[in-house]
């Protein structure tokens, strides 16, 4: 069985854009990994930290999915 680990830097449009998958959901709604890294900037781990959107949305589709983060100086 493959095991996937999906590395993505998450944006405004993650985990959803409209009434659509964004990207990061979309991968993980297709490929199932085991493991999801965030590449976070300082302005969406504030909105993560506070409403954790994306980690529910992974948790969602994937609920025994491990979700770690990676804080960066990205703008």
């Amino acid at each position: 069985m493959d095991q996937y680990t999906l590395i993505s830097c998450i944006g405004k449009s993650d985990p959803i854009r409209g009434l659509n998958d964004g990207p990061m959901l979309h991968i993980v709604r297709n490929y199932h990994p085991k493991q999801v890294i965030f590449l976070l900037s300082e302005e969406i781990k504030t909105d993560e930290q506070l409403c954790e959107h994306n980690r529910r949305a992974i948790h969602m589709l994937e609920p025994e999915c491990r979700i770690s983060e990676i804080d960066t100086v990205i703008q």
